[in-house]
């Protein structure tokens, strides 16, 4: 788990305590504990079951909810048929998508945003979809590059590793990344998707 991310949540904690919101800084250091847990409990497993990973998840948007000053609601289904526990998964592989997802597309909207991940099974592999209506990648950049940060998260190039490596065990190119930008009829950005496939035998 990235240091930064302890740190700022902490801080998030610390805030809500100042600020006697007593009920929110409990809501925050719960899920924050349960996760700490979840963490720590398989930090030593190359990889965890697929509920585990949605269990994650789920924690880890609520303390994101919490901690935004932009509203934002999620979903997380998993397709009828895939039995979470049989599959296993890297664990937090999913993660740094959801971070880019909120704090590069939701927190700029001006109304509340949709934060969406489905996991289904097509032949003989897991696609998991994570789907937001956020600004979109090309105004994120903008922002970007008008507060002038060139900073590269470092979750995100720990998940493009393990993806290559994935790859290269299994020497195959099911697993890979692939991201789309969303637009309505008239060419305006409405959101972005991320497609993250993964061999299912590489799974069991």
């Amino acid at each position: 788990m990235n240091p930064h991310f302890i740190f700022n949540r902490l801080n998030g904690i610390y805030h809500c305590i100042l600020a006697s919101e007593i009920e929110k800084a409990s809501e925050y250091l719960s899920n924050f504990a349960r996760l700490l847990r979840m963490v720590l409990m398989h930090s030593e497993k190359n990889f965890i079951s697929l509920r585990e990973e949605v269990d994650l998840l789920r924690h880890y948007l609520k303390i994101e909810a919490l901690r935004t000053t932009k509203p934002f609601d999620f979903d997380i289904q998993v397709e009828d048929g895939i039995d979470p526990d049989v599959f296993f998964v890297p664990g937090m592989l999913i993660q740094p998508f959801l971070e880019n997802a909120i704090w590069h597309g939701l927190v700029h909207r001006k109304e509340k945003g949709q934060l969406d991940i489905s996991v289904t099974l097509s032949g003989r592999v897991l696609e998991v979809i994570v789907t937001d209506n956020g600004i979109g990648r090309k105004m994120a950049m903008e922002i970007k590059e008008k507060k002038n940060r060139t900073h590269h998260s470092m979750g995100m190039k720990v998940t493009e590793g393990r993806i290559a490596l994935i790859r290269k065990i299994n020497n195959t190119k099911d697993a890979n990344v692939e991201v789309l930008d969303l637009q309505d009829n008239g060419g305006r950005a409405t959101g972005t998707q991320v497609k993250i496939v993964l061999p299912a035998e590489f799974l069991f």
